[in-house]
């Protein structure tokens, strides 16, 4: 059986008693260093409690049809040779986490045909997400904003993360990480001006696009402040700001890249779901184009 809704509030209720000690003579450095190892190591230990549910093959012999369904099957068939994903004959068409697909097809590739495997991945990168997105805005916060802050985070990643995403093959899995990660390095890239940091900015941005679909508004939105950013703050480095964007752009267009090579055509989003969810010309009303508007924006 999974972990208790009690031993949950037991996790969350020691790690607010950690996070609410704050005495002039502590060292909140090291304190924060201790709920971050802590965290880490919660997401690292909780998919062995809960994995003994979990049907121990990859494989099923009628699958579903739900999107793990056909991740799995797209990640079976690029692990076997298909990088392609030979099965779509025209564009790729479903699910929408187009690089979703070759992240699951990698691990089975390393580790092994078994999908405890994926959902251990998932949960340690969602622990690093927390992590990431902490690192990023804690100088930007006072010590008490900083443990509360920190106490959210992974109080979010418990109860709506770990629990309805990273025991399946959802794309989400990968997109809450490759985000935070974007965050991360874009603020450092920021601050520091190292190209290091401003690469991987970049290509976390790219494979965020790939896996969630609804994010190329703002990959095109990034595109923009970028160029922006550099002819106003940085105009020696317009080289690098050139050679970021043309990155940038490759990148995001890898699905219709791949459609161009197998149908010719250049096709940027999932054949089915997305194109199809806009084109419901007679739904249309304000409520229906407020809604379309937010889901494309995430």
């Amino acid at each position: 059986m999974p972990v208790s809704l009690i031993k949950y509030k037991d996790f969350l209720r020691n790690l607010l008693y950690l996070s609410l000690i704050m005495n002039a003579g502590i060292n909140h450095s090291r304190t924060e260093n201790y709920c971050i190892a802590f965290i880490l190591f919660f997401f690292v230990l909780i998919p062995f409690v809960r994995l003994y549910t979990i049907p121990h093959t990859a494989y099923s012999s009628s699958p579903g049809t739900d999107d793990w369904d056909f991740y799995l099957r797209n990640a079976l068939e690029i692990k076997n040779g298909g990088l392609l994903i030979p099965s779509f004959k025209d564009a790729y068409g479903y699910p929408g986490g187009f690089f979703y697909n070759y992240f699951v097809a990698a691990c089975f590739t390393v580790f092994g045909t078994h999908v405890k495997l994926v959902y251990c991945i998932q949960s340690i990168l969602l622990g690093c997400s927390v992590v990431l997105i902490f690192l990023a805005f804690r100088e930007r916060m006072q010590t008490r904003i900083r443990y509360l802050f920190l106490v959210s985070l992974f109080v979010f990643a418990l109860l709506d993360v770990s629990s309805n995403y990273s025991m399946k093959l959802l794309s989400e899995n990968l997109a809450v990480f490759t985000i935070s990660g974007f965050v991360y390095f874009l603020l450092k890239g920021i601050s520091t001006g190292k190209t290091i940091h401003q690469l991987l900015a970049v290509l976390l941005l790219v494979v965020s696009v790939l896996t969630r679909p609804a994010l190329q508004p703002y990959g095109v939105l990034f595109a923009l402040l970028l160029m922006l950013y550099f002819f106003i703050y940085k105009r020696r480095e317009r080289m690098k700001a050139f050679s970021l964007l043309i990155i940038l752009l490759v990148g995001i267009s890898a699905l219709a890249i791949r459609n161009y090579i197998v149908c010719g055509k250049f096709i940027f989003l999932p054949a089915y779901g997305m194109n199809e969810s806009f084109s419901q010309i007679n739904q249309l009303s304000f409520s229906f184009l407020v809604k379309k508007v937010l889901f494309m924006f995430g």
